[in-house]
């Protein structure tokens, strides 16, 4: 599946960074990066990424303002009065549309509680067996330890702890990039390796700065571009620690741009549309046109000397041809004042092509120096 970039049109090339932007800036005119850069930590290029997965199945981020834990309690708390009422069956997908705008870590049991009444409504409806059955499910994958409400039909009950304890960790939910601070259904995840195991059916993932509402039922794999911290930079400068984060990255850049990452003082590139870095190892321009403006200035000054020569020294002959009559050494002296000539007239174009490029030189040495006049560079970590 493609990682598509919802908002972001770019018309510079972007300048990543995990620390000042100016101080970026600065390094990356330095180290002989284009004029045109957009600086941006790895946050402000993946905030407008939604989370993807490579399986299918929902998939549901907030689509509202931000929800707090009192609020959908009050939320489940109208469901569960509504519970004897078949209006209670299409208010539930308020409370699951609110569930990936919690701002804190969810209350396993308070979902829970939502899921059971869901299913002892279905259950009294006698009809919606299976819909009864998969709800006390979705309970225990919530609550595990949940116990059979006391204001419910006892009919019911053995139906929901046998569905509740079927609710069993068993498929693997490898989600990118690995998050410390990740919580399932309110709770840490059991984890094998860097995949959570997880039931069949519906949980709430919550990290810092985001939640979604992923439905599993098969071994899938779950991307958080949003979730990557401006600290993974520094992987680029480590390539078998950059590839893992590679996927996450790679088509959120605009395809027809190279891209540019300072990461401890070194600028890296890449090509365009394709986040594989290599460290940015430009010529060194001013210093090579300098070099070569010289080289011209030498050529043409020594050309013009040699034709200027060679014109004296042909008037010198064709004054001696007069002065002798010789027809010959006069004629050799005109060939030679002639070649002098072009000579001449070849050097100093030579020599003026010198000067030029060593004023071009000039000119982008001293604009790379101010850019580096506003002070030292400062291109520390600032997580």
């Amino acid at each position: 599946m493609l990682l598509l970039l919802i908002n972001l049109a770019l018309a510079e090339s972007p300048l990543l960074h995990d620390g000042d932007a100016a101080d970026a800036l600065k390094l990356a005119t330095h180290r002989g990066a284009p004029p045109d850069l957009a600086p941006m930590t790895l946050p402000e290029l993946l905030a407008e990424v939604p989370p993807w997965r490579l399986g299918s199945g929902e998939l549901s981020t907030c689509e509202g303002g931000a929800t707090s834990l009192d609020a959908l309690e009050e939320e489940v708390g109208r469901y569960i009065l509504l519970v004897k009422d078949e209006q209670a069956l299409s208010s539930h997908s308020e409370v699951l549309a609110a569930l990936p705008c919690l701002q804190a870590p969810m209350d396993p049991e308070q979902v829970a509680r939502f899921w059971q009444g869901r299913g002892h409504l279905l259950f009294s409806l006698e009809e919606e067996d299976d819909e009864a059955r998969q709800a006390f499910r979705q309970a225990g994958i919530f609550d595990p330890t949940l116990a059979w409400g006391a204001s419910y039909d006892p009919k019911a009950a053995p139906m929901f702890y046998e569905e509740r304890d079927r609710a069993t960790e068993s498929i693997p939910l490898t989600i990118k990039p690995e998050l410390p601070e990740l919580v399932i259904n309110g709770r840490p995840p059991n984890w094998e390796g860097d995949a959570a195991l997880l039931a069949v059916g519906l949980h709430l993932i919550q990290w810092q700065g985001g939640a979604v509402l992923i439905e599993v039922s098969e071994a899938d794999t779950l991307f958080l571009p949003g979730a990557l911290p401006a600290a993974a930079l520094q992987d680029v400068a480590v390539p078998e620690r950059w590839q893992p984060l590679h996927e996450l990255t790679v088509d959120s850049l605009p395809a027809d741009e190279r891209a540019f990452a300072v990461v401890d003082e070194r600028l890296f590139s890449s090509a365009p549309g394709d986040m594989s870095w290599s460290e940015h190892k430009p010529l060194a321009l001013p210093r090579s046109l300098l070099g070569s403006g010289a080289g011209l200035l030498l050529v043409g000054g020594t050309t013009s000397g040699i034709g200027a020569l060679l014109r004296r020294q042909a008037v010198a002959d064709g004054d001696q041809a007069n002065l002798t009559l010789d027809s010959e050494q006069w004629s050799q002296g005109e060939d030679s004042f002639q070649t002098g000539g072009r000579l001449t007239i070849a050097g100093a174009v030579t020599a003026s092509a010198g000067a030029v490029v060593m004023g071009t030189g000039l000119v982008i040495g001293q604009q790379r120096q101010i850019a580096l006049s506003a002070g030292p560079l400062s291109l520390g970590a600032t997580w």
